[in-house]
């Protein structure tokens, strides 16, 4: 029976092309959205799921700020027992010397012994437990060993790390996935960062991020509620940290609910991920509208056959299946073009969005039921009141050829078109204003001239470290250049923090001293709304004495203006 209803289904929508292929047009545009936007949902709630024991891992931090000082890690294992395992890591933006080419990593992270025993990684070559235990030792992942050494052979290698430093190959990890917020592509022994020189012995220098890995029956309130008393014993005695706190955030969370100053990477937003939902949702009932309006208006033309049905026998009920099974065909043709449409867009949305989306997402696990049952549901909500509709029409008048729509059945097309209509404006509308916001933060001013200013990082190359004044001066030569300065961090992407009395964290930023007026730096002006940055202090470095020049809106939050 069921074979003869879509038999009968497929021939109807062969018979009226045309109104058949404004719906499944209308219905394959929702139902891509829905597809795309899914993908995009799926991949920015799977960050960190990777990871064998995500669900144990912890980043703390304070509430402000997602780094810490270096003393945290160590006390943390040794005072509170809940801790499997404890690491810090130190982002390091570098130079890397191999075969006298010099390359810039922004992957590059300084971390403790048990990073591998916290991190899941997949190593290929070497030993977890050993290869992040001596001095000048590192981890890379299987895309940098093919960089650097062509893929094979690779343990024992040598690479530099500003330019005079040796750092060993003891492992290679297989590429992590997209989905993670600590990219790395090298992972170098903290035990180098202290023989360079780092001091690691303070409550000072808030430069490092902090993971933990808890026992498995250990529950985040009740880690966090010793973490509180960590904070009381160790921290709040200290000068000026009677307010100091710590959160535990896990691992999974941090890329749509940890919104502080000084992540590794940008994150997400769950009010992002609703939006674009809300977006998909929008597109595909307005399909679903457009599909109901068609059905009922083209209605008359199938007045004769319902009559025909009913005459010879055909109960409301059968004619109902015969158009919902009409309506399912429809959308799962649709949904079928879609999925091609999808296949064909994802390498553009890709590149957009700087993510890895695939298809086959959604076919993972029971997730291909939820889709197909979806589209169904999709199906039987567009063609119920059709379905409806035409049923209830009367053999002698659909015989006779008489228009058997009352006044309420107009009454609800109205109504179908006047929701589809505001729909369509309020997409519409908001399409508009988010173009006009994106286009204003773009074209606002940032306090500095933007077009021609210049910036050359170095990132700790060793040639470069004390000789700024002998480039400054030879850049100067140069009829094109008119000033030079050396600024510690870029404008808008500041790298270093600092704590005052009346402040819990405060961005800082550290130059030389004539950078006022010469990098077209607007004095007297703060942060302006919209626009990311926030620069509170500008620490001047002069022959005579340490200056800071302030940010007016944060000189007010002082009370010194």
């Amino acid at each position: 029976m069921i074979k003869y209803y879509f038999k009968t289904a497929f021939r109807s929508l062969r018979s009226q092309r045309v109104s058949s292929l404004v719906n499944v047009i209308g219905l394959t545009m929702g139902i891509t959205s829905v597809i795309t936007i899914m993908l995009f949902v799926l991949h920015e709630k799977s960050y960190e799921k990777f990871y064998k024991n995500a669900e144990h891992i912890f980043r703390v931090s304070p509430v402000n700020n997602a780094r810490t000082a270096p003393l945290l890690s160590p006390l943390l294992k040794k005072d509170i027992p809940d801790i499997l395992a404890s690491v810090r890591l130190f982002h390091f933006d570098g130079i890397v010397k191999a075969n006298d080419y010099y390359y810039n990593e922004d992957r590059c992270f300084f971390a403790d012994p048990g990073f591998l025993n916290i991190f899941s990684y997949d190593l290929t070559e070497g030993d977890r437990n050993q290869a992040l235990q001596e001095p000048g030792s590192m981890v890379i992942s299987q895309s940098t060993a093919r960089k650097y050494f062509g893929g094979q052979n690779t343990l024992g290698k040598i690479l530099y790390i500003q330019d005079t430093i040796p750092v060993k190959v003891t492992g290679v990890y297989k590429d992590l996935p997209v989905a993670t917020h600590l990219k790395t592509d090298m992972v170098i022994s903290f035990a180098t960062r202290k023989i360079m020189g780092a001091r690691l012995d303070t409550w000072d220098n808030n430069i490092y991020y902090t993971y933990v890995l808890l026992h498995k029956n250990i529950t985040q309130n009740s880690f966090q509620f010793k973490l509180n008393d960590f904070v009381k014993k160790n921290i709040n005695g200290l000068p000026n940290r009677e307010a100091y706190k710590l959160e535990a955030q896990n691992i999974c969370d941090i890329h749509l609910n940890s919104a502080r100053a000084m992540e590794i990477e940008p994150n997400s937003r769950k009010t992002t991920l609703q939006i674009f939902i809300s977006i998909a949702l929008f597109v595909l009932l307005i399909a679903c509208i457009n599909y109901i309006n068609i059905s009922t208006a083209t209605a008359s033309r199938r007045r004769k056959e319902i009559g025909l049905r009913k005459t010879i026998g055909a109960r409301g009920i059968q004619i109902k299946i015969q158009y919902l099974s009409e309506s399912v065909l429809t959308a799962l043709i649709s949904f079928m073009i879609a999925v091609a449409l999808t296949i064909l867009l994802l390498p553009v949305m890709n590149s957009v969005t700087g993510t890895d989306l695939k298809v086959s997402g959604l076919f993972e696990g029971g997730l291909v039921f939820f889709i197909i049952g979806f589209v169904i549901l999709v199906g039987l909500l567009a063609g119920i009141y059709p379905a409806a509709m035409l049923s209830s029409f009367s053999p002698v008048i659909n015989l006779a050829q008489r228009n058997s729509a009352g006044k309420q059945k107009i009454y609800f097309r109205q109504v179908f078109v006047a929701v589809q209509f505001a729909l369509s404006l309020i997409l519409v509308i908001g399409t508009i204003i988010i173009y006009r916001q994106l286009n204003f933060v773009k074209k606002q001013s940032l306090g500095f001239d933007q077009e021609h200013v210049l910036i050359l990082p170095f990132n700790y190359d060793a040639k470069v470290t004390g000789q700024h004044e002998t480039l400054k001066q030879a850049l100067l030569k140069n009829p094109c250049i008119r000033y030079v300065t050396e600024p510690g961090d870029i404008p808008g992407k500041v790298a270093t923090t600092m704590s005052f009395w009346a402040a819990d964290s405060v961005n800082f930023l550290n130059r030389e001293v004539d950078i006022e007026g010469k990098r077209g730096l607007r004095a007297g002006t703060g942060t302006k709304p919209g626009v990311r940055f926030h620069t509170n202090v500008v620490h001047l470095r002069t022959h005579v004495k340490s200056q800071a020049t302030l940010n007016v809106s944060f000189q007010r939050g002082l009370s010194l203006a």
